[in-house]
């Protein structure tokens, strides 16, 4: 077997409060997708970007974009319309792909400013 694999990530923030004290989590959040077809997951990679644009009735001005840039165009629609394209872009993904992973990193503040992997 041959796999190709992509990866993509979003940070993740989420503050806490830990009795009087605020505290803020900071890591990162992402995906990794093999396949084995390299050609037949490009094909169907446009085609479900493609979908996500008819369906929003959203100009799509290149063949590529990574999650943040289709979040930026369509969460600004709102956090509903950015559920539905990812339902219908994964829908449309999932027979091409071989593999998927889930990944996260989580930076631990010891002191002000300082952050180390965790």
């Amino acid at each position: 077997m041959n796999f190709q694999v992509g990866f993509d990530c979003a940070e993740y923030r989420q503050q806490v409060v830990f009795g009087s004290r605020k505290h803020t989590t900071r890591g990162l959040v992402g995906v990794g997708v093999a396949c084995e077809d390299v050609p037949a997951f490009s094909k169907a990679y446009r085609q479900s970007v493609a979908s996500v644009f008819k369906k929003f009735n959203l100009k799509q001005e290149r063949p590529v974009y990574c999650a943040a840039e289709l979040s930026a165009i369509l969460g600004s629609q709102s956090i509903n319309k950015e559920r539905e394209a990812l339902e219908l872009f994964l829908k449309e993904m999932l027979p091409a792909m071989d593999e998927i992973n889930l990944y996260y990193t989580f930076f631990v503040q010891l002191y002000a400013g300082n952050y180390f992997w965790r």
